[in-house]
């Protein structure tokens, strides 16, 4: 590619005028994607240099533009400026203006999704430390929000890359804290744990499921039991046949928890039904993962199933059936008119 051709967009990309400055980001995108030759290394620089200054531009729509023209242009970059682009992303993430933070990150996990096999490592040494410490040391929620769900994603296409192992602890105490948080971001906490559980180590994850389920008996009201089973039942579900060592522990708990909440009858809460349903849930995912370590706890489990299944919440009893009744005759004898007497016209 000429390097005449893109001299004058790479100066308007820097130009006092805003507006100039956004159109000849998107002209540069179009020029490169629609050329037949290849970038040359400093020509590679250069572009990552001006698109990197753009996203700490003072104009929200020309960091917003510029995050959304790299994302279309990275595969002409080699590994050392794919590995500035996504570096820079995860910074903007935890420093960047807010308007544009969820671009950043929407920018950056579609980046991991589309970088091959081998930029494992580069992805996880230029991401992870930027997220662990936005979801252990940014006091923002949303910051926190947004970091958890580009973790998710790194965790979910390079996870099996070890080069991270060193950080699981330290992951791992993060993200249970996230689970006493507000609803949104327990939930993407609970959903990035899973994740984690699938590429720990068995130690690691021995510990994970120990705290959580000392957490589930400490929990101090229903909406946190309910997060912290639900985590355990994600958990189940990511890691497959590894969780059937600990269903010695789990079903036993959860059976219980059953069984006080079903005991109390009609005088049971919502939230205890919601944490019937969630340990359910997690039963049904231990059933059909590990059928030979949860078969010792069957028959308590039938057993509740089958006193779960009697109840009909549809059931009314005899006197008021009989009111309905009464009701309905007397509404047939004395409410209806015919057509004859109506003489509302």
């Amino acid at each position: 590619m000429a390097q005449t051709s893109l001299l004058p967009l790479l100066e308007d990309m820097d130009n006092w005028d805003k507006d100039k400055r956004f159109m000849a980001a998107s002209d540069l995108t179009q020029h490169i994607n629609t050329s037949n030759r290849a970038l040359d290394t400093n020509q590679q620089q250069r572009i990552c240099t001006a698109f990197l200054k753009q996203l700490e531009d003072q104009s929200v729509d020309v960091q917003g533009n510029a995050v959304k023209c790299l994302a279309k242009i990275m595969g002409k970059f080699q590994e050392q400026q794919i590995g500035e682009v996504i570096k820079k992303l995860s910074e903007l993430i935890l420093t960047g203006k807010p308007e544009v933070r969820d671009i950043y990150a929407t920018c950056l996990k579609g980046l991991l999704q589309e970088l091959p096999a081998n930029c494992s490592t580069l992805a996880c040494s230029n991401v992870l430390s930027f997220m662990l410490k936005g979801i252990s040391s940014v006091p923002s929620p949303e910051v926190k929000e947004e970091c958890a769900d580009v973790l998710h994603d790194l965790l979910k296409r390079f996870g099996d890359n070890k080069v991270w192992w060193c950080d699981q602890e330290s992951m791992t105490n993060a993200l249970l804290n996230l689970l006493s948080q507000k609803p949104s971001l327990r939930k993407k906490a609970s959903a990035c744990i899973g994740v984690l559980a699938a590429v720990v180590s068995d130690r690691h994850l021995d510990s994970l499921v120990q705290v959580l389920l000392r957490d589930v008996r400490t929990a101090q009201g229903q909406v946190e039991r309910q997060t912290y089973i639900q985590c355990i039942g994600i958990v189940g579900r990511s890691v497959g046949g590894r969780i059937g060592g600990h269903l010695s522990d789990i079903a036993p708990l959860f059976l219980q928890i059953c069984k006080q909440a079903t005991d109390s009858g009609e005088n049971a809460s919502d939230g205890e039904h919601e944490v019937v349903e969630n340990c359910l849930n997690a039963f049904e995912s231990f059933a059909s993962r590990c059928p030979t370590e949860i078969n010792p706890f069957m028959d308590d489990l039938l057993a509740l199933l089958l006193k779960l299944i009697a109840y009909d919440p549809n059931f009314y009893a005899d006197d008021d059936a009989n009111m309905d009744e009464e009701f309905d005759a007397e509404f047939d004898d004395d409410m209806v008119e015919s057509d004859d007497d109506d003489t509302s016209w």
